[in-house]
């Protein structure tokens, strides 16, 4: 379970030749995911990383584009 707040960035792209969107929000969890782990239905794994490792991980490019919004939206620098 999760509280979902206020939109903290969006992007577009296109994969297989289809206009996509991707929405981050703030969000509460009911957990952190290491008591109890989470269910995952898109992805294969969770971490909690500090900001500045970000960009050394493994995500597509349509998330990496909108982390400099959601940063900027949580008043976070590097």
């Amino acid at each position: 379970d999760c509280q979902v707040f206020e939109e903290l960035a969006q992007g577009s792209f296109v994969h297989k030749g289809k206009n996509c969107s991707v929405i981050a929000f703030r969000v509460k969890l009911s957990n952190d995911g290491l008591s109890q782990p989470f269910t995952l239905t898109e992805h294969t794994q969770t971490d909690w990383v500090e900001p500045e490792k970000i960009r050394e991980l493994n995500f597509v490019d349509s998330d990496i584009n909108i982390f400099d919004q959601i940063k900027k939206s949580l008043g976070i620098r590097e």
